[in-house]
């Protein structure tokens, strides 16, 4: 997805979610590779930003609501070991199995989520 595709999709965020998906998006992107960003087309989490390795949904973004941004994190779902380091951290923010949901980028435990993307993508993709 190129930035004009990416700044047309934010239009129907308020400026908070916008803000919050600005941050999150830099931080998929400086801390993985060769994941394919796309605006899912699917039945399932239509119209979220995918990031995608073989067609294999690794993250998705989506705002929530009027006021709250949603990441759902595969490699998170997918290892015990990164439940455990990262699910107490991640307690406030939990709505699923794999899914956070905050209102500001800022109030999240960033250094568990930077670990999470780097380091959990990498074994995600190694098991896939």
């Amino acid at each position: 997805m190129n930035n004009i595709e990416f700044s047309a999709w934010l239009e129907s965020c308020s400026n908070q979610q916008a803000k919050a998906i600005r941050a999150v998006r830099k931080l998929i992107k400086e801390n993985t590779s060769n994941l394919d960003e796309t605006i899912n087309q699917g039945k399932w989490l239509h119209g979220y930003i995918f990031y995608s390795k073989d067609s294999r949904m690794i993250f998705a973004l989506a705002p929530k609501g009027t006021t709250k941004t949603t990441l759902h994190m595969m490699p998170f779902y997918g290892s015990k070991e990164l439940q455990l380091r990262h699910q107490n951290a991640l307690a406030p923010f939990l709505t699923g199995k794999s899914c956070i949901a905050f209102t500001n980028f800022s109030e999240l435990p960033i250094e568990d989520l930077l670990n999470i993307v780097k380091e959990g993508t990498k074994v995600f993709l190694d098991r896939i």
